[in-house]
């Protein structure tokens, strides 16, 4: 067989995968010259049919889905009725902001992260059914929310920009969506294998998904923004897909110019202040350009996805090659898929690819100029202070469970001390503004941003200090995405004026916290109001209420009415360990979280016992969320 030393990688990094844990099943492909010269599937797609994977066997691919959305908007440009660089709310009329910036937003920020959106509408985004317009959904939620930054500044990983991608294709074209991609790109390249998610498709031939520890088979995955991430393929359709972007394609659906610019890399003013190359500044691709390969003369483009499923695309198009690897299980995807990479250039005669074993850094002295980057930093989800002393600096965490780390220098970068594989990090100054950032051997990634200390800090009109707040808007069989059901609020020790609460937030005024980590994805904003006497709060598109709004939840049977409204959740909070059975009809679901907010115990959505028994330790969570109402019974013991 040719390339098997690729063969062998590939077998041995995804059974490596799979046997420990971290993968249910997987499929592989390589594309040369539009012939596939490797493909090759793992495990089983269904366990109780012991029925295996095959080349026809449906994954989703997650983000990769953002390179068809990237690819119908320049077909309209291809055909005069989209102009990338005018605003978008030309053609979407009713997307508004609380942020009069918003109006300069257009197509081309949305492909490039740059728009300033803030990140990811994720409540109801992912769930085991449909459930109506997302887009809507996103629309409404963006009428409250503010940009993070100007349109334009800094690329940073934002879903949102391609939801609203997703609606300006159906706007411009007149068609659905998906209708478009199949009429456009799946039909003249011969994908007969790739559409909506595997949830909404129902297709029989689907890579499973079993939960690692009770081996429970989950339903499947409903990926509702399929602009960002609904779109599901397999490995050889994929690589079609990959090979249009090839130099010798004989299959395109692009111009030369439409070509040309989704390869190009992409700029903001943030473009140039690392010292390497940036993730995401590209036409929806994670990576234009990776520098690894770039070193030897090798271009390569990658995008990468991950929700239950994970996957990975690399498309080299001045060598007419495309691989694709996909894991059902949301397995490691990253390392193998980069290890496949490596061994089929090695076998191309391209040398060795291997990370060179190097000796650790020797110390320097630390400039005293350096000391004007002391300070507080936040990446969005945590915050730090970063102190300096003439030999090291050291990262003290504020937040989280993190460890304190010692950092040396060596004169050009800043090494964590006693680290056998250091990364090299160092500070960089950008309009006024102080960052942390990371060279690994692929692309420069921003670590921490400069985040201000203030004397006289401002306070909320509501103390919500230790307070735990439960989402009340959520639809029936949502996954608990990003540990959003229940939320601490905890103000920062030796930060005054800053809270966190789903992310670190500056307190602008009483009702008011602005997300800090502004150049950092995934940034939610915190609004708080009084209504009807109840505190809400407003974070993303997430609507949540204090847990003492809710009923404290006593052994015995306890009937249950879920409202019939928007936000129709209704929580209970157990008053000492029990073990519990849950009943529910068909359009409500239940779900049992953790005390810590972190783990589900129990869903009913995966419960496959009639009157099912488990155990619910004290001060866990009881919800209740459904489909015009709905009822439902708890009886604990």
């Amino acid at each position: 067989m040719k390339y098997m030393e690729t063969v062998k990688t590939a077998r041995r990094e995804i059974w490596g995968a799979i046997c420990g844990g971290a993968g249910n099943s997987a499929s592989v492909s390589i594309m040369e010259k539009e012939a596939v010269v490797y493909s090759e599937c793992f495990g089983v797609a269904d366990r109780e049919e012991n029925k295996p994977v095959d080349k026809t066997t449906r994954f989703d691919i997650a983000s990769v889905s953002k390179m068809f959305t990237t690819s119908a908007a320049l077909i309209l440009v291809d055909m005069g009725k989209l102009d990338i660089d005018r605003p978008i709310i030309e053609y979407i009329k009713d997307f508004e902001m609380n942020d009069p910036r918003h109006r300069e937003i257009t197509a081309r920020m949305l492909f490039n992260h740059s728009s300033g959106l803030a990140g990811s509408c994720y409540n109801q985004a992912f769930c085991f059914e449909e459930h109506g317009d997302y887009q809507r959904h996103v629309l409404d939620a963006m009428k409250r929310a503010r940009l993070k930054h100007a349109p334009g500044e800094k690329s940073s990983y934002c879903n949102d920009g391609f939801t609203l991608a997703e609606i300006l294709v159906e706007r411009v074209s007149g068609q659905k969506f998906m209708d478009f991609i199949a009429e456009r790109i799946l039909s003249p390249l011969g994908l007969k294998n790739t559409g909506i998610s595997v949830g909404a498709l129902n297709a029989k031939n689907t890579a499973e998904i079993y939960e690692a520890e009770t081996l429970k088979k989950l339903p499947l995955e409903v990926s509702a923004g399929t602009g960002t991430g609904g779109i599901s393929s397999t490995p050889e359709d994929l690589c079609l897909f990959g090979q249009s972007f090839c130099a010798n394609a004989s299959k395109r659906f692009l111009s030369e110019a439409s070509l040309r610019l989704i390869l190009t890399p992409q700029t903001s003013a943030f473009s140039d202040k690392l010292r390497t190359r940036q993730q995401d500044c590209n036409m929806g691709w994670d990576a234009n350009i990776l520098d690894k390969y770039e070193k030897r003369g090798v271009r390569v483009l990658y995008k990468g996805g991950l929700t239950w499923y994970s996957t990975r695309l690399f498309v080299l198009p001045e060598m007419d090659v495309s691989l694709a690897l996909t894991f059902s299980g949301g397995g490691p995807c990253a390392k193998p898929s980069l290890a496949i990479l490596d061994a089929f250039l090695e076998e191309k005669g391209l040398g060795s690819f291997r990370v060179t074993v190097k000796k650790p850094p020797a110390s320097q002295p630390v400039p005293p100029d350096m000391n004007r980057f002391a300070g507080f930093y936040s990446d969005g989800s945590t915050a730090v202070e970063i102190v300096f002393d003439s030999k090291e600096i050291t990262i003290k965490p504020l937040t989280g469970k993190e460890e304190t780390a010692v950092f040396i220098y060596n004169g050009t970068y800043f090494y964590k001390k006693d680290d056998n594989n250091p990364i090299p990090h160092y500070f960089a100054e950008s309009g006024g503004m102080c960052f942390f950032a990371a060279e690994n051997e692929y692309n420069a990634d921003l670590v921490y941003q400069k985040i201000e200390y203030q004397n006289r800090s401002k306070i909320l009109d509501w103390d919500i200090d230790g307070k735990t707040w439960l989402n009340i808007n959520m639809k029936v069989r949502q996954l608990n995405w990003n540990n959003m059901f229940v939320v601490k609020s905890k103000l920062i020790g030796g930060l005054p004026g800053y809270i966190d609460f789903a992310g670190i937030k500056k307190i602008e005024d009483g009702k008011f916290a602005a997300a800090a980590g502004t150049y950092f994805r995934d940034q939610k904003d915190l609004f708080l109001e009084e209504e009807n006497g109840v505190l809400t709060a407003y974070c993303a598109d997430y609507i949540l209420r204090p847990e003492e709004t809710f009923p404290v939840l006593d052994a015995g049977q306890t009937n249950v009415s879920v409202p019939n409204s928007d936000l129709n959740a209704l929580w209970y909070k157990t008053k000492d360990g029990y073990i519990l059975t849950i009943e529910t009809e068909a359009d409500v679901t239940a779900q049992v979280i953790s005390p810590d907010g972190k783990t589900t115990i129990y869903a009913s959505y995966m419960s496959t016992i009639p009157n099912e028994e488990f155990y619910a330790p004290k001060d866990s969570y009881i919800v209740f969320y459904g489909k015009n109402g709905g009822s439902g019974k708890i009886c604990a013991r």
